[in-house]
């Protein structure tokens, strides 16, 4: 007999190289974004509701506003440079992990490295593998500890 629990869903607002999708399905239940991201496409911003975990690259900004409405997110993966206007304190004081792969401008997420390395944030962020709760790249390491403290 196999126990088969469902797996947290996360939003990937970027493409996403193959191998990195099929690493993340492991461990969640993984989706796509349809919208094109800009800060006024509400269809964009409801495809967040609901999701453990975000995937996003410096178009995309949260803010405390928008985090509100996000009861659900734990996690937060950015390809590239942050957002300028990235709300970090409000992110941090909902103990929400932000983490940050380096990456070149165009498509980052198609590139095989940085996208395995985002995955593997997104997979420690949310405690899962060997670095659970502790994932590389940590923007705001006040939330590191986990539940554990």
């Amino acid at each position: 007999m196999s126990l088969s629990l469902p797996k947290h869903p996360i939003l990937l607002c970027t493409p996403l190289a193959a191998a990195a999708v099929e690493r993340l399905g492991l461990f969640f239940h993984v989706r796509q974004a349809g919208g094109s991201g800009t800060m006024d496409d509400e269809g964009f911003y409801s495809a967040l509701a609901g999701n453990a975990a975000v995937l996003l690259t410096g178009q995309h900004c949260l803010d405390a506003g928008l985090l509100a409405r996000l009861p659900s997110l734990k996690a937060v993966c950015v390809l590239g440079a942050l957002h300028p206007a990235m709300d970090l304190p409000a992110l941090t004081r909902r103990g929400i992990r932000v983490t940050r792969v380096d990456a070149g401008e165009e498509c980052p997420g198609l590139s095989l490295g940085p996208a395995l390395e985002a995955a593997e944030q997104l997979i420690a962020a949310l405690g899962f593998g060997r670095d659970g709760w502790h994932p590389a790249g940590l923007v705001n390491p006040e939330v590191a500890c986990g539940s554990c403290c």
